[in-house]
């Protein structure tokens, strides 16, 4: 569940303001006259003929980067462990062992994010017989706490810094001291480093004592609830910025729906990134044409083209990409093979297998959601409204004379349908 725009925006209404673009394409799915693509690795096809917006990125190349970066911070570490004499390994061991630790534990953090995510979470299922959407949401008996951010943490902290480096330090002195028989006035003064480090220590950990205290008791389920898909609210968003490299700019397909009966009006929202407003509207026209064209298979929509439930990201899918590449580039093909077991893309594709057909299989064994899945026999199939029908026709005579979607003309029969 996330927060959004107090303001929902109309089909063709646009709001610009603090560097963010909003662009309104629903309540009300008129047809925009763009051709309906979607090479987005988070739409798939699934076994119940429908489609779903899962929640795993199914690019293996994005994978393969996070293995190879874990895998050159690993190498690193054990360098730095190797590279250590007997003589000096109780003096080096605190600072290397809290280097290992800033190394380890985000890797854990990364990992356990992505496997939690996908295993206590559903996909957004679209349903064409139905004409709605099933959304989900995270009911809770309390407030979420909010896990204290690692990326905020600086070595310039002055908490942090002086807990690092009296505790370093005192176990420093206190083990070399050890390591020659002595207890020195050596030893004793790095007890005392150690000891008025661990002040510092409890203000630098107390976010994260907090934050567990807080999550004690706490019980978290998945809800669902079906939108009509005339009703979902689509939107394009764009947020412009500055980061050190240049300007960057976040772009995003969005749908959301307020949750029925919540005490403060709440709503769910889940989001497509998408590369330029050209894409997020030929997305967006994937979707609508499935939805209201769909009804009897999604082979007969532009949907049919796309990725199914089993895609290219399994194991199986590499396969036939190795063979697809032995018949079409046979002397290229050594080169390209020897790259990927360097890169290990066979462990990406065995790592998004285990996210989706496992862990998300298993988010998904659920009876509510299966039965919802279900296609409906042909008399129960819900229709296009009347109002959608004669919107379509409308502005699909003024595409057949040339005009856009963004035209004065077209955005004046839209608004007259404005809900």
């Amino acid at each position: 569940m996330e927060k959004v725009p107090s303001k929902t925006l109309a089909h063709g209404e646009t709001e610009h303001q603090d560097d963010i673009l909003r662009v309104g394409l629903s309540p009300l799915p008129v047809v925009t006259g763009r051709k309906p693509i979607s090479n987005n690795q988070f739409v798939a096809k699934n076994k119940e003929g429908s489609l779903d917006v899962r929640l795993v990125n199914a690019d293996v190349h994005i994978i393969q980067l996070f293995f190879m970066m874990t895998i050159a911070f690993f190498i690193m570490l054990a360098f730095l462990w190797g590279n250590v004499s007997l003589d000096m390994l109780y003096v080096v061991t605190p600072l290397y062992f809290a280097i290992s630790m800033a190394v380890f534990i985000p890797f854990i953090l990364n990992v356990k994010s992505q496997v939690g995510n996908v295993d206590e979470k559903l996909p957004f299922r679209f349903h064409s017989q139905k004409r709605e959407v099933l959304f989900n949401y995270t009911n809770e008996n309390k407030k979420i706490p909010i896990r204290p951010d690692l990326n905020g943490f600086h070595l310039i902290d002055p908490y942090p810094l002086a807990a690092m480096m009296l505790i370093l330090a005192g176990l420093t002195f206190m083990l070399g001291d050890i390591r020659r028989g002595f207890y020195s006035w050596i030893f004793y003064s790095g007890l005392i480093s150690f000891i008025i480090g661990l002040f510092p220590a409890y203000i630098t950990s107390k976010p994260w004592l907090q934050y567990f205290k807080a999550k004690r008791g706490l019980k978290i389920s998945v809800e669902l609830f079906a939108v009509p898909w005339e009703e979902v609210y689509v939107e394009y968003l764009r947020g412009d910025g500055v980061n050190p490299w240049g300007m960057i700019s976040l772009q995003n397909l969005t749908f959301s729906a307020p949750i029925p009966d919540h005490p403060e009006q709440e709503r769910v929202l889940f989001s497509i990134p998408v590369y330029s407003k050209e894409e997020a509207l030929s997305l967006y026209e994937l979707f609508r044409e499935y939805m209201e064209k769909g009804v009897s298979g999604i082979e007969h929509t532009a949907a049919g083209h796309i990725s199914d439930h089993r895609g290219e990201y399994s194991r199986e899918g590499y396969r036939q990409l190795i063979r697809k590449r032995m018949r079409e580039t046979p002397f290229i093909f050594p080169f390209w093979w020897i790259l990927n077991v360097i890169t290990l893309r066979y462990f990406a594709h065995w790592y998004l297998e285990y996210l989706i057909d496992t862990l998300q299989e298993k988010a998904m064994a659920r009876e509510d959601f299966i039965a919802w899945s279900q296609p409906i026999p042909e008399a129960e199939w819900r229709p296009m409204s009347p109002e959608l029908q004669a919107a379509n026709a409308q502005v699909e005579a003024l595409y057949a004379q040339g005009l856009r979607w963004d035209s004065d003309e077209v955005q004046e029969v839209i608004q007259q349908y404005h809900r």
